[in-house]
């Protein structure tokens, strides 16, 4: 299994700037709850895609992060995950294989057209016998070289230490 790191959206750093990932903060606080990682990735339709076929996807960005997600869901994984509204707080642990879903809320945006849209989110589960949430402290020495501006990677400089912190919290 590989390492991956996912983030959640940031908070936007000027007022009148909306967050990255266009769903409010009550679903950000239902996906860390309900220990689940998320992508949005729309598509260019007047409907969200549920799909995770690369293929069926125009830019770049969407085609990398489609394809990340979707060997997530294949083979599973050691991930370290952040969420925007849980500012110094990460969840680590292993991503079950084969637990894609998808998960309806409403798109949130000042945009008019997207203004009631159903969002679809793509969820994958963390194993219920290996999720851990930690302190940023705890992981400093990952925050190192967290891979940037993505928002789903695959994680090569984690160097096996994601694993590793992963296995001592869920022996």
């Amino acid at each position: 299994m590989g390492e991956y790191f996912i983030r959640h959206g940031r908070k936007s750093r000027k007022p009148h700037e909306e967050p990255s990932i266009s769903i409010n903060d009550k679903t950000i606080n239902d996906l860390w709850e309900k220990n689940k990682i998320a992508i949005h990735f729309p598509g260019s339709g007047k409907e969200d895609l549920e799909s995770i076929n690369p293929k069926d996807y125009k830019r770049n960005k969407e085609k990398y992060a489609i394809t990340v997600f979707r060997e997530l869901n294949n083979n599973g994984g050691h991930i370290m995950a952040e969420y925007r509204t849980k500012p110094n707080i990460v969840k680590i642990g292993i991503i079950n294989p084969k637990s894609f879903n998808i998960y309806r809320t409403e798109w949130f945006t000042k945009d008019p057209k997207n203004k009631g849209r159903i969002a679809k989110l793509k969820t994958l589960s963390f194993k219920k016998s290996c999720c851990v949430s930690l302190d940023e402290d705890d992981v400093r020495s990952l925050y190192n070289n967290i891979p940037r501006r993505k928002t789903i990677n695959r994680w090569p400089s984690a160097k096996g230490r994601l694993k590793t912190l992963i296995d001592n919290y869920c022996k």
